[in-house]
C-alpha cells in the first residue's frame, strides 16, 4: 500500500492481490488472455505460446518501496 492507513476511511473499494481477503475487500484475479508483440504490435493467445521470457520494473522505484 503507497497510502497512509488512515486513508482507508475515505475510500469506496479496497481492492486486495493475494493473501485471503478481509471482510469488505475485494480480492484480485489476473487471467492471461493475449500476449501481445511490443515491437509489431503482433498479438496471440497465451495458450499458443511455447516459450515465454518475461521482466518488470519499477518506474518510480520509490513509490513501490517503503520510505
Amino acid at each position: 500500500m503507497r497510502e497512509r492507513a488512515g486513508r482507508l476511511k475515505s475510500v469506496d473499494a479496497v481492492i486486495v492481490n493475494g493473501g485471503v481477503p478481509r471482510s469488505g475487500e475485494i480480492p484480485m484475479h489476473l487471467l492471461p488472455g493475449q500476449a501481445v508483440n511490443l515491437r509489431t504490435g503482433t498479438r496471440c493467445d497465451v495458450a499458443q505460446l511455447e516459450h515465454v521470457v518475461a521482466m518488470a520494473g519499477l518506474g518510480i522505484r520509490r513509490a513501490f518501496l517503503p520510505r
